[in-house]
């Protein structure tokens, strides 16, 4: 197969036909930036506007609010670790941010804002952030507090947080911590009590705070980000009361030789926000040409649409009618990331699956819309496969052509993430409609069935003979199958297959759809495979992904959704093995 291999993916790097993306503007989030834009660009890549770098004055005329700043009450839980911190001291809920330079942008969880922030145990982002500088938006000059509620102080009690800045080279972010015995709003009645400027970046520093004078009182603790501009990310994390004098206690740091990044939101809808603002983040591009909306309560016109991803330069953004909260989360995403002159928002499925009101809220923001909608996932299929051809992304020659089993996910899921048009197929095999597109292509293709014979049947595989490559073409001579034993093998031979020596990897849970689908979009772009892992019952897992993984040299990984899914655990079991010494 390694012979076969070589030939389909320089065919696939032809047949996508993608634009190399530029390789500037990378803002520093923890990637090996040569091996991360070797990994990019080598299925292609594709062409993003860059973000400029313009300082944005305070009060000045601005393109809108950011939509990403959440003011207001922050719970601390996710800022705390329970083997230091004194929870009977230290309230967790009810702390407060204050935008007091009017830009925008607040104190606000990384994780909500893009998971490209390191927490302080290495793994999830959790962590408090502001900005003295944002991709897209320019310098800011930044005067954020975040406050605490009433705490009342025990004696023998000291202050205790960590603080990093996201960018070892623009490091020099300036804060203060203030205390008032009086207040929790009024600014003015807090007195600094520390002030400090981060001196190393990427690496938390420990900091004590002596509350000796204010033992048996009830204080507000505000940490000020300010006086200071043009940096990028302050972090903060730790926060917490511990033994007067003691040095600072945090947990052991989650140090792998490979990067390891977890995507992930409250629920599904919010993870394919984060996926789609990762890959932003990490290549520090100013937004997307066009986007994808589709439902997230089923997976089938999501996967019947996916192609459309690789074409159009478009992330897919899971919504919900169920899920209001999603409709608006989606809007916000588009206003702030998406073209809204020049782009498209292609919506995939009827009314049903999309409500009609996206339409509006789409009219509401000026960008234009285009719903895919048949009678069911396999019309909606073939009006996408028809846009495709309208396109030449699939036209007369010797292109690829997957096809999966239309009634279950795990196959079709993982191919979504090639960029390689499919088509969903019933266990009877193509309907007249499918034959008849199929000749209406009028050439032939390098026919893929993904699965095996339970998934797309031998009887189907026939039906695509006709349609296969001359017997010249000895590689691809008749129809190729891909599969394993079981949905995390098959996904193993779809990236010998497909991936030539990719640079990363993507882990996603195998045992639901909807951050699989959402994340096919960095599979196809970054030209990584993804893998299924499941932390709860991981053998079968382990099997299928440890072998693939041990002729790899991978710098870094992706994992899809919340720890319980995919732990930071399993994924780093599975690569540090194979990761090559510095």
């Amino acid at each position: 197969m390694k012979k076969v291999l070589v030939v389909f993916f320089s065919l696939l790097l032809v047949f996508l036909m993608i634009p190399v993306l530029p390789t500037t503007a990378y803002a520093d989030t923890g990637f090996d930036g040569a091996a991360y834009l070797k990994a990019f660009t080598a299925n292609g890549g594709f062409e993003l506007e860059t973000a400029e770098k313009a300082v944005k004055v305070p009060g000045s005329a601005t393109r809108g609010t950011p939509k990403f700043t959440k003011p207001g009450t922050i719970t601390l839980d996710e800022w705390q670790t329970e083997a230091f911190v004194d929870k009977a001291s230290l309230p967790l809920t009810g702390w407060v941010t204050v935008d007091n330079d009017g830009d925008g942008y607040s104190w606000m969880y990384g994780s909500d804002y893009a998971p490209i922030f390191t927490s302080l145990d290495g793994d999830d982002g959790d962590c408090a952030i502001s900005a003295s500088y944002v991709n897209g938006w320019g310098a800011l000059m930044p005067d954020n507090w975040l406050i605490s509620p009433a705490i009342s102080v025990p004696a023998g009690k000291q202050l205790q947080f960590f603080v990093t800045a996201q960018d070892p080279s623009y490091a020099a972010e300036h804060y203060e911590v203030l205390i008032s015995t009086t207040s929790q709003t009024d600014l003015d009645s807090f007195t600094a009590v520390y002030t400090d400027t981060v001196k190393v970046g990427r690496k938390y520093e420990a900091h004590t705070v002596d509350l000796a004078d204010y033992a048996g009182k009830t204080i507000y603790v505000a940490f000020r980000h300010c006086d200071c501009t043009d940096m990028y990310w302050f972090l903060l994390d730790g926060i917490g009361l511990s033994a007067a004098g003691s040095d600072p206690k945090a947990p052991a740091p989650l140090d792998p030789r490979a990067r390891l990044v977890r995507i992930k939101g409250k629920n599904r809808y919010e993870t394919s926000i984060a996926i789609a603002k990762q890959f932003l983040f990490d290549g520090g591009y100013a937004g997307y040409p066009n986007v994808i909306i589709s439902t997230g309560d089923n997976f089938a016109d999501a996967l019947a649409g996916a192609a459309l991803s690789a074409e159009f330069s478009a992330p897919i953004i899971l919504v919900s009618d169920k899920v209001p909260a999603s409709l608006d989360a989606a809007m916000d995403f588009i206003d702030e990331w998406v073209d809204l002159d020049e782009g498209t928002a292609f919506i995939l499925g009827g009314k049903g699956a999309v409500p009609e009101s996206v339409e509006g809220m789409l009219d509401d923001l000026g960008i234009a819309y285009e719903r895919f909608a048949g009678k069911g996932r396999y019309e909606t299929n073939l009006m996408v496969l028809e846009r495709l051809v309208d396109e030449e992304a699939l036209s007369a020659g010797n292109h690829p052509l997957f096809f999966c089993d239309g009634t279950n996910w795990p196959d079709a899921a993982t191919a979504a993430g090639t960029g390689i048009p499919m088509m969903l197929v019933a266990k009877t095999g193509l309907n007249e409609d499918q034959i008849d597109f199929m000749d209406s292509l009028g050439a032939p293709l390098i026919t893929v069935v993904i699965g095996g014979k339970g998934a797309v049947s031998e009887e189907t595989a026939a039906q695509l003979e006709p349609y296969t490559l001359p017997d010249e073409l000895e590689e691809f001579d008749g129809v190729w199958r891909l599969f394993g034993t079981d949905r995390a093998a098959t996904a193993v031979a779809l990236a010998e297959n497909v991936f030539e020596a990719p640079e990363g990897v993507i882990f996603a849970y195998g045992a639901n759809y909807p951050d699989t689908i959402a994340g096919g979009f960095l599979g196809a772009y970054m030209g990584l495979s993804i893998l299924y892992g499941d932390s709860n019952a991981p053998n079968s897992y382990v099997a299928a992904d440890g072998p693939y993984l041990e002729d790899l040299g991978l710098s870094f990984a992706y994992i899809l959704g919340g720890k319980g899914l995919v732990s930071y655990e399993f994924a780093n079991d599975l690569l540090q093995p194979y990761v090559p010494e510095a």
